[in-house]
């Protein structure tokens, strides 16, 4: 077999494989029907006809279409998709929105929602992307038949809605999905377009074209619901996948689970983790990438202790400590990966997370997620403790006591660098502004160490005739009080 002929065969065995591929199966969020292929929306001109379906669920009905009524002729059926879930970062349709039913991520993220140090910009990263489906006559490949084109609204929807709200109604462009003669074809002018980094094709034009006979009946005919085409994946397996637990046991799609099944990333058990003490962001090595100092240890390559905090430990009559297994104690560590059950506080837990290999996420029984918890505070067995005295609330010291002042720059928790945006006028509380611009509310003293204090000193030491600074009056402190709009306030609103 000469060169030329093996590079024939191997073409046409790639074409007919793509071919192949390309019609009945499934995505994550899509069921493909034999006969019905991708509509790959490469950049080029294309001309196509969209094909309408007589709806079987409306926006009145459970789950349906949210743009149409029950019976109408309709052309696209609009659903809701997350991009990246769970490990593998596979994207999922958001049952919420698109079903109208329970939503464990819109869950999680109404929940972290709540919380006074939630991160509204990795949020808003969570929420669903809006999309259509349309079926469509691709005039340039007739002999494919129909194909399904999965768009992001703001790639073709949205241009379409505006051609056929600008046009004047004498135009008939609104007509352009009806099957008989006064029905259009879309001519299409596609591009590459960018967005931070990604590269996608986006329709840059659309030209209404006069049909010159009726669609065809083999093609008005087709019988297929845009409904049926979407994935709804039960509330619960939803949830293990955007948790990373039991990831092999959550589809339950018939023969496409092994397609819509994302690989568990981690393995059953996990190296025994270094000592909580190193610093997360060296990993204890004391300097950063570039060879100087790091910042939140100090260069000591440990984490920095909590500063600001007078502790009296509790007083116990009477400890029974559980006994413990051969191998590492519990907690320690050793042998906790996602889905390990075990205590955490005296509540039942179970792991979700291993961030760093030196803390955990965990889920308790109500759902609640606890971040950032030290190995040291979960084992998997529970501990009793019979008499115990309850510990005395911890006595914060006040920002003079520990040296503090709005240009001190300090570490939140050991691990954010941040600038001071105001001390509270209890003198123990404040808030902090981190290098993302991100505020932290209500932080106590105990929960920071000062890096470093900017404060203007002669060389002789303080002027004289100083006093040290006073907390402020009733007046002003009413005046600084959050509800009346401080200029945190603005900068909260601004990032959200």
């Amino acid at each position: 077999m000469s060169r030329d002929d093996r590079r024939s065969q191997r073409v046409s065995t790639a074409r007919r494989r793509a071919d192949e591929h390309t019609s009945g199966y499934s995505t994550t969020c899509l069921k493909i029907p034999e006969g019905v292929s991708f509509f790959e929306a490469k950049p080029g001109m294309y001309t196509v006809d969209i094909v309408p379906y007589t709806v079987n669920r409306g926006k009145n009905d459970a789950g349906g279409n949210p743009f149409a009524e029950r019976g109408e002729l309709h052309w696209e059926r609009t659903y809701y998709r997350y991009r990246q879930v769970g490990p593998a970062g596979k994207p999922y349709i958001a049952t919420g929105k698109t079903f109208n039913k329970p939503d464990p991520i819109q869950d999680y993220i109404s929940q972290e929602a709540r919380k006074a140090d939630s991160d509204a910009a990795a949020l808003k990263k969570l929420n669903p992307q809006e999309r259509q489906i349309f079926l469509l006559s691709h005039h340039e490949d007739l002999a494919k038949g129909l194909k399904i084109w999965d768009c992001a609204f703001n790639n073709f929807g949205k241009l379409l809605d505006q051609r056929i709200q600008t046009s004047p109604e004498s135009f008939g462009w609104d007509r352009f999905y009806f099957p008989e003669q006064d029905g259009l074809s879309l001519r299409l002018t596609i591009i590459e377009d960018s967005f931070a980094g990604t590269k996608f094709s986006n329709v840059k034009a659309i030209d209404f074209v006069p049909r010159s006979g009726p669609l065809p009946d083999s093609i008005v005919n087709h019988g297929y619901q845009l409904d049926d085409f979407l994935i709804e994946l039960p509330y619960e397996n939803l949830k293990k996948i955007f948790f990373g637990m039991d990831l092999n046991e959550t589809a339950e799609q018939g023969s496409t689970a092994s397609e819509t099944t994302p690989s568990n990333p981690l393995p059953n058990q996990v190296a025994t983790p270094p000592a909580v003490d190193s610093c997360i962001a060296c990993g204890g090595t004391g300097q950063s990438t570039s060879g100087s100092p790091c910042v939140p240890c100090l260069g000591k390559g440990t984490k920095a202790p909590p500063q600001g905090v007078v502790s009296n430990p509790p007083t116990t009559t009477a400890v029974t400590t559980p006994p413990t297994t051969t191998g590492a104690a519990p907690g320690a560590g050793a042998g906790v990966a996602r889905g390990t059950s075990g205590y955490y506080e005296g509540r039942k837990v179970s792991v979700v997370r291993v961030v760093d290999d030196q803390f955990l996420t965990l889920m308790d029984a109500n759902d609640e997620l606890i971040k950032n918890v030290p190995f040291a505070n979960f084992s998997t067995q529970p501990q009793t403790t019979a008499t115990a005295e309850p510990a005395k609330p911890p006595v914060l010291k006040t920002v003079q006591e520990m040296g503090i002042t709005k240009d001190s720059i300090l570490l939140y928790k050991g691990t954010r660098r941040c600038t001071i945006a105001r001390i509270n006028p209890d003198n123990v509380t404040m808030t902090l502004m981190d290098d993302n611009d991100d505020l932290i509310k209500e932080v106590p003293t105990s929960d920071v160490g000062v890096i470093e204090t900017k404060a203007a000193t002669s060389p002789s030491g303080p002027p004289q005739n100083s006093t040290p600074p006073q907390p402020p009056a009733a007046e002003d402190a009413k005046k600084l009080t959050p509800d009346d709009g401080d200029w945190d306030e603005g900068w909260g609103k601004g990032k959200t």
